[in-house]
C-alpha cells in the first residue's frame, strides 16, 4: 500500500507550480479523521485516479467509486470541474459577501493553486503587493478581513497568470472588475457596520466528511465516516 501511496502522490505533482497535491500524511490524515480533503485535493486524487477506472469484471476501481469519492468528500462532479470564469459569471454582483468568491475562484479547475504558491511565488503584475498565505485565507475564510480594490485586483491578476499558464484564456478585463466591484461593496458595507454586528459575522470553521476507504473482498469501495 506504501509503494502505491508514493506513485499517487508523485502522480498529483501539477505541472505549473511544481507542487504535490496529495502529499503521502494526507491518505492516512484523511483514513483517521484528522485532517478533511479540500476541493482541491478530491481533484487531484480524482485525477490520478481516473487512469486507472475500468468497467470490466475484474477491475478494482469503477467509476461509482470514484463517484462516491467525489460524494463522501462533500462535493460534486460540477464544482470538481468549475472554472474561474464560471464562478464569476454565476456571482451575484449585488453581494456584500466576497469571501466564498474569493475562494472558490482560487479554487476553481483552471486556477486550484495552494495559497502558499500564491504569496511566495512572482508573477508578472503591476501591483506586486505582498501577500501571505494568512492573509489570502483570511481574505476567503474571516469576515473580519476585508480586501481592498488593489489587493483583490492583484489576486485576479495572478489567478488570470496561472489560467494562461494552464493553457487557457485569461480573464478579461470586465470579469476583474466584477469582482472587484463585489469587493468594493463588501468593504463599504463592512465599514459600515458596528463592531458588534461584526464580531457576529465571524463563523466557526466548516469541516468535511472524512474518507474511509472501505475495500470488500474484490478490493473495490469506498465509504465515508462520521
Amino acid at each position: 500500500m506504501g509503494g502505491v501511496i508514493v506513485q499517487l502522490s508523485e502522480r498529483s505533482r501539477d505541472r505549473v507550480t511544481n507542487e504535490i497535491a496529495l502529499q503521502r500524511p494526507d491518505f492516512s490524515n484523511w483514513r483517521y479523521g484528522k485532517a478533511h480533503p479540500t476541493l482541491g485535493t478530491v481533484r487531484s486524487l480524482v485525477k490520478v485516479l481516473q487512469p486507472f477506472v475500468r468497467e470490466d469484471a475484474a477491475s478494482i476501481l469503477r467509476q461509482e467509486d470514484i463517484d462516491a469519492l467525489i460524494r463522501h468528500s462533500g462535493f460534486t462532479p460540477e464544482q470538481l470541474s468549475r472554472t474561474a470564469r464560471e464562478v464569476i459569471r454565476e456571482s451575484d454582483e449585488m453581494t456584500a459577501d466576497i469571501h466564498p468568491l474569493l475562494k472558490d475562484i482560487r479554487n476553481a479547475a483552471d486556477v486550484s493553486v495552494t495559497a502558499d504558491y500564491m504569496a511566495s511565488s512572482p508573477f508578472p503584475t503591476t501591483q506586486l503587493l505582498a501577500f501571505s498565505r494568512q492573509l489570502i485565507h483570511g481574505f476567503e475564510d474571516n469576515k473580519l478581513a476585508i480586501p481592498n480594490a488593489d489587493q483583490v485586483r492583484e489576486l485576479m491578476g495572478r489567478y488570470s497568470h496561472v489560467i494562461q499558464e494552464r493553457g487557457h484564456e485569461p480573464l478579461g478585463e470586465a470579469e476583474i472588475d466584477k469582482v472587484v466591484r463585489i469587493a468594493e461593496r463588501a468593504r463599504s458595507h463592512w465599514q459600515n457596520m458596528d463592531n458588534q454586528t461584526k464580531i457576529s459575522k465571524k463563523k466557526p470553521r466548516e469541516w468535511r466528511t472524512r474518507i474511509v476507504a472501505d475495500i470488500d473482498s474484490n478490493g473495490r469501495g469506498f465509504e465515508h465516516g462520521a
